[in-house]
């Protein structure tokens, strides 16, 4: 199955709420081009495919456009309310400590920028580890954190919180998760990061924007109140967004920036890896 424009339309002929703000973020842009790089074009019907942590569902809609069978799931309520309408029906609310599936269920476990949302983190990371087959293929990314990530520490000179942004840790480095995974028996395959200072800078402009302007009334949720929520929430910000189309070009272009940067690391790390199976030789489940 080929990728999908992420502009395409949904159901109805409108293209859905998650994906326009996709269309206009600079950071899920990225991600989804490194992700591009990653995945298989195409994915067999049977591979079976965790994606936890779904968010707003926006991943999970762009995940199953390379095929395989998935399943998203969240802690959040709303964001499975939000999933759902996106992707289907096959969302499951779940405790990320004893989660729901048997010993090795999955081909392909996707947990992208969650870990940094949970307290047990190392909890997390050994039941997924449960629940990926042998030979299996893990996909993970998170927050990088470092003395040398000066966005980070604008972002708490601007008053931005850990909560605003739904985290009970700042991030993590790339050693640091490299070396979780390999003592649970991961073969690191790959290590990269994305998102460099101008990117997160313009991305902290506009979540300061946000949240002083609206989030703050709204409640708690596992992702923080750093963008909008639901449809609703969409339409109640038609003329911002209506403005911040006219703009993002101009944030576009100055993004572009980071690539006078490419001697740094990005502001998110991503780690692919592979479970130890019986096999004396490694299987590349996924090439770049």
């Amino acid at each position: 199955m080929a990728a999908a424009n992420p502009g395409v339309s949904g159901q109805g002929g409108e293209i859905p709420w998650q994906i326009r703000i996709f269309n206009r973020s600079l950071k899920k842009k990225l991600k989804w081009q490194l992700l591009e790089r990653i995945l298989p074009p195409s994915l067999p019907v049977a591979t079976r495919c965790l994606d936890l942590g779904c968010a707003k569902g926006t991943f999970s809609w762009l995940l199953r456009t390379r095929g395989g069978s998935w399943v998203s799931a969240d802690l959040d309520d709303a964001n499975l309310i939000a999933t759902r309408d996106l992707v289907g029906p096959s969302v499951v609310r779940v405790d990320y400590r004893t989660l729901p599936f048997a010993d090795g269920t999955f081909d392909i476990v996707s947990v992208l920028d969650f870990l940094e949302h949970v307290e047990e983190d190392g909890r997390c990371l050994e039941e997924l580890s449960r629940t990926l087959k042998p030979g299996g293929t893990f996909l993970l990314s998170a927050p990088a954190t470092g003395k040398f990530f000066l966005a980070n520490r604008l972002r708490r000179l601007a008053g931005m919180t850990m909560e605003d942004y739904g985290h009970v840790r700042e991030g993590y480095t790339l050693e640091d998760l490299g070396g979780r995974l390999e003592r649970l028996g991961f073969h690191v395959t790959l290590r990269a990061t994305y998102s460099r200072f101008f990117t997160e800078f313009l991305e902290l402009l506009l979540n300061v924007f946000y949240v002083r302007t609206r989030s703050r009334s709204r409640g708690a949720a596992r992702d923080g109140a750093i963008t909008p929520g639901s449809a609703d929430e969409v339409r109640s910000l038609a003329r911002t967004l209506r403005l911040y189309n006219l703009i993002y070009p101009f944030f576009w272009l100055a993004s572009r920036l980071d690539s006078l940067l490419f001697f740094t690391h990005g502001y998110v790390v991503v780690l692919l890896a592979e479970k130890a199976s019986l096999r004396t030789e490694p299987i590349n489940k996924i090439a770049l």
